[in-house]
């Protein structure tokens, strides 16, 4: 079994070699006057400069049929540091390389008894330049 101090080294041994960065956004919104929510919105950062890692591929692409035809989604897993307070519907900010990776989160992959990383899975919103 391992200890408390054991488990604490392995999950920072874990993270030493990420290479990006992210930012976690939660989705807001306000009751509309029907009963439901309003408009959604990002709010700051909950949350940032996580170290992260990024995979693509992290299933088959899906395709979203929007109103100019169907488009191809593709989905990444990101693995962040363990107990991280990310949800489904959060939105990641991933910094790497020349460009910012707008990512929206559809699943918190559960815990193993001794969580070493949290995995979750996201489909792309879009990309643009760094700050």
């Amino acid at each position: 079994m391992l200890t408390a101090i054991e488990l604490a080294q392995l999950r920072a041994d874990t993270f030493s070699w990420a290479d990006a960065t992210c930012d976690i956004f939660r989705v807001t919104g306000s009751d509309d006057a029907y009963g439901g929510r309003g408009r959604a919105h990002l709010t700051d950062p909950t949350y940032t400069a996580i170290p992260c890692m990024l995979e693509s591929g992290a299933g088959q692409e899906q395709e979203r049929l929007t109103l100019g035809g169907i488009t191809e989604v593709q989905m990444f897993t990101v693995s962040l540091p363990a107990l991280t307070d990310v949800l489904v519907g959060d939105h990641l900010k991933v910094h790497k390389g020349l460009e910012d990776l707008h990512l929206h989160v559809r699943a918190v992959m559960g815990p193993e008894s001794y969580e070493l990383e949290r995995k979750v899975v996201c489909t792309e919103v879009g990309r643009t330049a760094p700050h």
